[in-house]
């Protein structure tokens, strides 16, 4: 199952999320990741990260994120959000990147099957870049993207 987390860089306060519809939210100041593939670039990284999770059970969200992904079109190592909860996901990004002091969030994938094993890194000039990826079905599995403007 794919898991998505979120890092706003240097933030020490974020909005609480609670109008989302499709995901649960988990923030902390303690920037670990739920999977170990990105462990060495978050060391003595500092902001805020978010842990995006299925809302079915908002008491105990799975903290996993397959319910968001078009799977009619997302193969291999590239994918796209479903169109109905992007809005969600850009979202949440812009609120990261805006209360960054740096205006950078970092976007993390992580899928442990059929996503390829090999972590990968981008850099991105925006949140429109972003969204182009998703709409082209670009978006790469197992991605640390960095998210700057």
């Amino acid at each position: 199952m794919p898991t998505i987390e979120i890092i706003s860089v240097g933030a020490h306060s974020l909005g609480n999320f609670d109008d989302l519809s499709y995901f649960a939210i988990r923030k902390s100041q303690n920037i670990v990741s739920d999977r170990d593939l990105f462990a060495s670039d978050l060391l003595g990284l500092d902001g805020l990260i978010v842990h995006l999770g299925l809302t079915q059970e908002k008491e105990e969200p799975l903290w996993f994120c397959g319910h968001a992904i078009d799977w009619e079109v997302s193969g291999g190592v590239f994918f796209r959000f479903d169109p109905k909860v992007f809005h969600e996901i850009s979202a949440i990004v812009k609120e990261m990147q805006q209360a960054s002091p740096v205006n950078t969030a970092l976007f993390l994938t992580d899928i442990q099957m059929g996503g390829g094993a090999n972590a990968d890194r981008r850099k991105l000039r925006s949140l429109h870049e972003f969204a182009e990826l998703n709409s082209s079905a670009k978006l790469r599995w197992n991605t640390l993207y960095k998210i700057e403007s």
